[in-house]
Order: structure tokens, then C-alpha cells, then sequence
């Protein structure tokens, strides 16, 4: 499974950590970091993304990450120990749904 992340947390220096907590969940990431809001907004123009992980740390509204990625599963996780069990259960319940959909 591949999906595309987005990151929204401090620092760009964030995505590895992030990328090795999904890959261990079964997903194949493609990430990408949007430390500010205007990198969250440029994101949000440029591609669909299939996850957004969230923290609030960024001080960005998490209403920004909800009205300019509608179709995007949103993980809020203040720590890559916090997100393994969040991404386990939406992997569970994308792999569901899109089971449902073929």
C-alpha cells in the first residue's frame, strides 16, 4: 500500500522518524513536511494527500489541515511513540474501506 503524507509538524527534520513509524504499519510513504503554514498551504495546492499526521506544536489551525485536504485521513500525534497505534487503526480502516470500494 502507498499513500501520500504530509507532515505537519516542526522542523523538516521530522520526516524520517515519521516515515519509519509508517513503514512499520504496513504503508509505503511518500512524505513530505509542512513546518508553516504557507508549506502547508503550498502542499495542499500542489497534491491530494491520502494521510495528514498533525501536531499541534506547529501552532498552524487544525481547521487550515481539514478545509484544504477534505479527503484526507488526519492522525493528531505530538510524538512518533504516539503515532504507531493511531496509524495501525487507520490502516486497518483504509484497508477496509478500500476493500469495500473494489
Amino acid at each position: 500500500m502507498r499513500w501520500k503524507v504530509l507532515v505537519v509538524r516542526p522542523g523538516e527534520d521530522c520526516v524520517d522518524g515519521v516515515v519509519g513509524v509508517i513503514r512499520r504499519v504496513g504503508v509505503e510513504p511518500l512524505c513530505h513536511a509542512a513546518p508553516t503554514r504557507a508549506a502547508l498551504l503550498a502542499a495542499v495546492e500542489r497534491e491530494e494527500w491520502d494521510l495528514v499526521i498533525y501536531d499541534p506544536a506547529t501552532k498552524i489551525p487544525i481547521e487550515l489541515v481539514y478545509e484544504h485536504a477534505p479527503a484526507a485521513a488526519v492522525v493528531t500525534v505530538k510524538a512518533e511513540d504516539d503515532m504507531a497505534d493511531e496509524l495501525a487503526r487507520l490502516v486497518a480502516n483504509r484497508a477496509d474501506i478500500d476493500d469495500d470500494r473494489n
